[in-house]
This record gives structure tokens, sequence and C-alpha cells, in this order.
């Protein structure tokens, strides 16, 4: 009886990643390679190698999220750089006082072996306007244009952030002066 537990345990994870395509079911990540052990739990927190239901943890501030201009809230997996969108089931972990969001359970885990090495090269989006899919809106920050950001798009990594340009000629205006056109950080008077 318990080895046709296991079997019908099996048979039923396979099932979930086979409908979605061999990816993440919360997620649709499917590109680490611990995505398959994926936790199904909503709301976990690792940081400590217990797991927590969310409402037994403090809300902290995002460290990998971002919002797009039309209001959405988007977070870059540290670990994958997979972008996506901020739900009550993504998966996190805290770290240095902040929250940053996986794209599924299995990067927490390398995350947390050694969260310097991904924030060292984690950097978010600027200007995004809106995402459809997998497909990126961004506003130049140079001439104001809204654009589709493709794979050869040019952009410019400043303070944290990478800011795409709906041109060529508009990097060099960017990099030339990028305070000017840069996110400006607040300030507390």
């Amino acid at each position: 009886m318990f080895r046709y537990l296991i079997v019908a345990g099996l048979l039923t994870i396979y099932s979930i990643f086979a409908v979605a395509g061999g990816q993440c079911p919360a997620t649709g990540c499917g590109g680490c390679p611990s995505s398959k052990k994926a936790n199904s739990e909503s709301k976990v927190q690792f940081n400590d190698g217990k797991v927590k239901k969310a409402e037994d943890v403090q809300t902290l501030p995002a460290g990998n999220v971002y919002r797009t201009l039309d209001g959405s809230e988007r977070f870059v997996c540290p670990v994958m750089g997979n972008h996506g969108n901020v739900k009550d089931a993504t998966s996190y972990s805290d770290v240095q006082g902040k929250r940053f969001y996986h794209c599924c359970a299995g990067c927490a885990e390398p995350f947390q072996k050694d969260p310097a090495k991904y924030l060292e090269k984690l950097s978010l989006p600027a200007f995004i306007v809106k995402v459809d899919g997998k497909t990126m809106w961004a506003k130049c920050p140079v001439s104001g244009e809204q654009f589709k950001v493709k794979k050869d798009s040019p952009f410019y990594v400043y303070e944290g952030h990478t800011y795409y340009f709906c041109c060529d000629d508009c990097k060099p205006a960017f990099v030339k002066n990028p305070s000017k056109f840069a996110i400006q950080k607040e300030t507390k008077s």
C-alpha cells in the first residue's frame, strides 16, 4: 500500500510538470535545475532553515522588486535572472533585512548559501512601462519613446538599474550624463 502511495504521488508531481510544460507550476520558471523540487506551499521563508507560513513572518522591504509604469509589481530572481509577478505564492528569502523573491523555490537554497554572489550582479530594470507575457515595454530615458525591449536593445547599467534605449543614438547621451536621465533617489530631509 505504501509503495502505491509513493508511485501515485510521483505520478501526480509528474503530471503537474507535464501540464505546465516542464515548468514550475507556481511561476512558470523551469529554468533552474532545482525547479522540479519546487515547494508548492505558498509564502515560504527559507533564511533560517525553517519553513514558515507568511502570517508568522514580518513584512520586509523588497530587495528585488520593481514597479512598472502601469503599476504592476515585478521581481527579478537574483539566482536565475527570470522576471515574474509578485504573488502570494511567490517563493522568497529574507536576507540582510530585505525580502528577495525567487522564480521558484529551488532558487532559495543557492541564494541563501551565498547571497553576495547573486546580489553583486542583480540589476533591476528601470522605466518599464508594462509587461505582456514575456514581452517588456520600456520608456527610453533620453527620448521618452515607448518601445518593445528586444534581446539586442541597447542598455546601460547605472546604480543597480538597467536602462533600455529605443536606439543606439540615445545610449551615448545617457552614458555622458546618467544623473540627468536616471531614476532619482529619494532624499530624506
